[in-house]
C-alpha cells in the first residue's frame, strides 16, 4: 500500500530586492528535517504592487503566508487585519499568516534575537549598546534591549531623523533605559559599550549599493567596548559581512 501524500503547503518571502535571500533554502531544509510537504519561494514584490498582492493573497487558500523583508516591514502593517503585542510596539513585521482568509502580522525577529543572545550568554541588563540603524529590524533589536532592561540604547542613523523617532517611542515604553539618537559617532564617545548591533542592509550581498557604504562603518575602531563585549551582524550573506570585518579588526 503506498503512503499518502501529505498535503502541499504554500509560502514565500517577499521583498524588494529579494534574490539575495536565503529563505527558500532554509525552509527546504526545516522541511525535509520536519517532513512537512513545503512549496517556498522568494517572490519580488515592489512597493508600488504590495498592496495588490496582499490583497490577492487573501484569496489563495492553499498559502500558509509569507516572510517580509526589506522594504515592507513597516509598510504591510496598515493592510493587515490585526498584529500581535510585539508589532504593535516594535511598528515592523516580518510574518503575515494567512487565516480565514484574514492577514495576521507578527514578529518573530524579536525570538531570533533574544535566542541569540541567549546562546552567547548575554543580558543586555544594565549594559550600554549601540545599533547602527532605524529601520524595521533596529525596532526589534532596540525592543529586545529595552525588554531586557539595558542602562542605554544608543541609535545610530545620520541620514534621517529617523533614529529620533525610534528613540522618543521606545523611550515612552521602557522608562529605565536611557534611549538616544545620535548622528555621528564622536556623540558615542562617553559610554564603553556591551554589545553593538548592524541592523542596516549595508554589506549585504546582491543588495541595493547605498552610496559610500564602505564608509557606514567608519568611526567604530574610536568608540570604547567593554571586555568581551559583541558584534550582532543582523545580515547572513555574506559569512563576513563589512560589519564584522570591521568589528574582528577592533577586537
Amino acid at each position: 500500500m503506498s503512503t499518502p501524500t501529505k498535503q502541499l503547503k504554500k509560502a514565500a518571502v517577499i521583498g524588494c530586492p529579494i534574490s539575495h535571500s536565503l529563505s527558500p533554502a532554509i525552509f527546504a531544509f526545516i522541511a525535509e528535517y520536519e517532513k512537512i510537504n513545503l512549496e517556498y519561494i522568494a517572490q519580488e514584490v515592489p512597493s508600488t504592487d504590495l498592496v495588490a498582492f496582499l490583497n490577492e493573497l487573501r484569496n489563495h487558500e492553499d498559502i500558509l503566508g509569507v516572510n517580509v523583508t526589506i522594504p515592507h516591514k513597516e509598510k504591510v502593517i496598515p493592510e493587515l487585519s490585526s498584529v500581535s503585542e510585539e508589532v504593535k510596539a516594535i511598528g515592523a513585521v516580518n510574518v503575515v499568516q494567512l487565516k480565514n482568509k484574514l492577514l495576521l502580522g507578527f514578529n518573530t525577529d524579536v525570538v531570533g534575537i533574544e535566542k541569540t543572545f541567549q546562546s552567547k550568554g548575554f543580558s543586555a541588563q544594565e549594559q550600554n549598546c549601540i545599533i547602527f540603524g532605524a529601520g524595521g529590524s533596529a525596532k526589534a533589536v532596540a525592543y529586545v534591549l529595552g525588554k531586557q532592561g539595558a542602562k542605554s540604547v544608543t541609535i545610530y542613523n545620520p541620514r534621517s531623523n529617523r533614529g529620533a523617532e525610534l528613540a522618543c517611542h521606545f523611550q515612552g515604553l521602557f522608562k529605565s533605559t536611557e534611549f538616544r539618537s545620535i548622528a555621528s559617532l564622536t556623540e558615542a564617545k562617553d559610554k564603553s559599550f556591551a554589545l553593538i548591533v548592524n541592523a542596516t542592509p549595508v554589506g549585504m550581498k546582491r543588495a541595493k549599493v547605498i552610496q559610500n557604504e564602505e564608509n557606514v562603518f567608519e568611526g567604530i575602531s574610536n568608540l570604547k567596548f567593554e571586555r568581551n563585549a559583541l558584534a550582532f551582524d543582523l545580515i547572513y550573506t555574506p559569512e563576513e559581512t563589512i560589519f564584522l570585518k570591521v568589528a574582528r579588526d577592533c577586537g
